[in-house]
């Protein structure tokens, strides 16, 4: 994250926190003093933090004497700036402009919004009266915006933003083919579950393309015939996926774009943008975080409590935090020992 900064409006009781990649973001009392401001000046129970005119939920902590001091903090999710034309302009995942997401804290009117505490004990043991859970669905956006093309054919009197210029490399031509490497943590290998893999492709030359997208050794899909020139194209197996979770491994893995056929002595190269890979993964911890969710299987629908058993920590000081809702407290912490 970038540092705090004061903001140029109202700038006495307002300064702007700079984000640029998802995470969970800690501000404290000392950070705004850096800036100058006067703590004794701010009613911690005023503090309220907004994000596209919208607010956002924040942990204040040490705030039960009515004052903010220097070891007292607020606790945010904050995201990166990203998605932001995706709705209308498909292959736009990254915003062009910028990937800093600006947040605004603001003090001394009404109360903003607030996480609380969230008891995360064990309420039952009995079967059926809780969802134990085994496995979840997790999603990987991969994208490299390494190289810049222009495609002046399919981006003539369109305004920038209308169309992502900026692919992982100068493309892959027929008749030929290029992997790329990428990383997948834990999936559940198990799992019979579909993988579901979506690749985001613009054509680079002015032809036919024809185009084959495998996943390590596993067929994802093809191009389809009414691809032409720098038209974008996106090629999916949501409609049949035959892939599935023993296909993958931890850690690399590898997306295989092919051209395996010429018509004739025509040039045929395309470029790729971003691909997303949604897989079972497991809930076990990776460098001691996780970020997880219900599971994929829920055998008793009828109750909405569910057990979370998360292994792979290497340290005890754990925090678990629902997005931009609670802090869970009262959870167990259990030590496994190896061997």
């Amino acid at each position: 994250a970038g540092p705090l900064s004061a903001g140029q409006i109202d700038y006495e009781r307002r300064v702007r926190i700079i984000v640029d990649e998802d995470g969970l973001y800690r501000v404290l009392g000392s950070d705004l003093q850096g800036l100058g401001i006067d703590l004794s000046q701010i009613n911690p129970a005023t503090l309220r933090l907004t994000n596209k005119g919208k607010n956002v939920a924040i942990l204040v902590s040490g705030d039960q004497d009515n004052r903010l001091d220097p070891e007292d903090a607020l606790e945010f999710w904050g995201e990166r700036n990203q998605k932001t034309f995706l709705q209308d302009y498909p292959d736009q995942y990254a915003d062009p402009f910028s990937d800093e997401n600006v947040y605004w804290l603001q003090w001394g009117g009404g109360t903003g919004l607030r996480m609380v505490e969230e008891n995360g004990s064990l309420i039952t043991s009995r079967p059926g009266e809780f969802n134990p859970s085994l496995l979840y669905s997790r999603t990987v956006h991969v994208e490299k915006n390494d190289h810049f093309e222009r495609l002046g054919d399919a981006n003539e009197e369109r305004l920038s933003y209308t169309r992502d210029l900026w692919f992982f490399d100068s493309g892959v031509r027929a008749v030929g083919k290029r992997q790329y490497p990428f990383q997948l943590i834990y999936p559940a290998e198990t799992s019979t579950d579909p993988v579901y893999v979506t690749a985001m492709f613009a054509g680079k030359s002015f032809n036919a393309h024809n185009v084959m997208v495998w996943l390590n050794n596993g067929f994802v899909g093809a191009s389809a015939e009414d691809w032409y020139s720098q038209d974008t194209s996106r090629i999916s197996n949501r409609a049949g996926a035959t892939l599935r979770t023993n296909d993958l491994h931890h850690g690399e893995n590898v997306l295989e774009v092919q051209m395996p056929q010429l018509t004739g002595n025509e040039i045929d190269i395309v470029l790729l943008n971003w691909f997303e890979v949604t897989y079972n993964r497991l809930y076990r911890a990776y460098q001691n975080q996780i970020e997880f969710r219900r599971p994929s299987f829920i055998p008793y629908p009828q109750t909405d409590l569910f057990q979370f058993d998360i292994e792979g920590f290497s340290r005890p000081d754990i925090e678990v935090y629902k997005k931009g809702i609670s802090k869970m407290v009262n959870f167990r912490i259990e030590l496994e020992t190896i061997g």
